[in-house]
């Protein structure tokens, strides 16, 4: 459960929810109290979820023994005065930990007393791993208790998966990429297609079945249920080693979005095509933009509500369009109006203006590493805008856009 109030942290403890590999509950931040270094503690307690599976520490609440006379329980609220603890998370990221966490999350939340509030850190499953806490030049990992050091079996398991891991994502996803090929040979030289492949940059394949009934009914339900303007169902069939999802009532095969899962959790969404040179019979081009955000809504929806993994899950993204020859930055006034606004009013008036032009290219590309926080429903926007948007606009000749 994410915390984002002070009322989700009281019923934690209401619950009286344990600590465990993935969560953590401190009373104040990390002191210099028995002489103990606090920038070590809290680079060791951090590093040590990103070395394991991730997690989140809560500071602010008091702890208390289980019954069970082992787990630590919260036992009540303890809310403190933040100051700079924020930035000083970030200092310790960047400064006791090495390599630095990409896609750590900090962020406070207010409570009723006056001053006063909660210190919240999100810590992704690291694809980097093994980080090391400085000052001591050790390598920690987490179980149900807390922070332990690692063996040195455990460091040189997380070194060879750090390694293995791009060339693992280039093998074990060649058939993904190859269906994209094979889906890129079948449209018609005037349709354009947006394509987005969504890779696991840390798979757990003994987490998840992907062709359990119940998940195969689950994605059919979430396409079904996500307004993609159509009539009609989808429903799942096997492709080459796949899971096809495919809409019942298609004319033609690019009319409704296509999704393929393969079998290590890799996706590939193929959003619904359209006409450069007849727009009425195809989609807007405007609505490109609404393709983008539908296709990382599903993502964000599969890897975390459906396959479980948490907000600081990272996933490798390649995004594809397809005969993007002929298009100019106007397709994208929807998504840039307050920074387009002075071009469109110049050009209006008939001042001299630097208009660029239509690109030449047939096919655009981008490579992007994404948490699934950023995919969260408010910061998709955002991150689509800054990170996806922009870089496109630049490919079409508009290098001055910042977001």
């Amino acid at each position: 459960m994410r915390s984002k109030t002070e009322e989700d942290i009281r019923r934690l403890v209401e619950l009286k929810t344990k600590e465990n590999y993935a969560l953590e509950y401190k009373v104040k931040p990390w002191t210099d109290e028995r002489n103990k270094n606090p920038n070590h503690e809290a680079a060791k307690d951090i590093s040590a979820f990103a070395n394991t599976q991730g997690g989140t520490i809560i500071i602010g609440v008091e702890e208390g023994v289980a019954e069970d006379g082992k787990s630590k329980i919260p036992i009540g609220l303890k809310p403190f005065e933040i100051g700079d603890w924020e930035a000083k998370i970030d200092d310790i990221n960047y400064d006791s930990i090495k390599p630095s966490i990409e896609e750590l999350y900090r962020y406070s939340i207010s409570s009723s007393e006056t001053g006063k509030g909660y210190l919240i850190i999100d810590i992704p499953e690291s694809p980097n791993a093994p980080h090391m806490a400085l000052p001591s030049n050790r390598y920690y990992g987490r179980d149900n208790t807390g922070a332990k050091p690692m063996s040195e079996a455990e460091v040189a398991l997380l070194y060879n998966r750090r390694r293995e891991q791009e060339i693992s994502l280039s093998e074990k996803y060649k058939p993904l990429f190859d269906k994209l090929e094979e889906e890129k040979a079948k449209v018609g030289e005037e349709e354009t297609q947006l394509y987005c492949l969504f890779l696991p940059r840390i798979f757990h394949k003994e987490l998840i079945n992907i062709y359990s009934q119940s998940l195969i009914s689950l994605i059919e339900s979430q396409l079904n249920n996500m307004n993609l303007g159509t009539m009609g169902y989808y429903h799942c069939n096997l492709d080459d080693g796949f899971l096809h999802y495919r809409h019942d009532s298609l004319q033609g095969y690019y009319r409704f979005p296509n999704f393929w899962l393969h079998p290590d959790g890799g996706s590939l969404y193929c959003a619904r095509s359209f006409d450069r040179q007849n727009r009425d019979a195809e989609i807007p081009i405007g609505l490109l933009i609404g393709n983008f955000e539908a296709a990382f809504r599903f993502a964000s929806w599969l890897f975390s509500e459906s396959l479980g993994y948490s907000r600081g899950f990272q996933l490798k993204t390649f995004i594809s369009l397809h005969n993007t020859a002929g298009w100019s930055i106007e397709n994208f006034y929807p998504q840039y109006p307050e920074k387009i606004e002075d071009w469109l009013r110049a050009k209006a008036e008939g001042r001299t203006i630097s208009e660029p032009e239509p690109t030449n290219k047939q096919s655009i590309t981008l490579e992007h590493n994404v948490t699934l926080n950023q995919l969260e429903e408010d910061n998709l926007k955002y991150f689509l805008k800054k990170e996806i948007f922009l870089r496109i606009l630049r490919e079409f000749g508009y290098p001055n856009l910042e977001p």
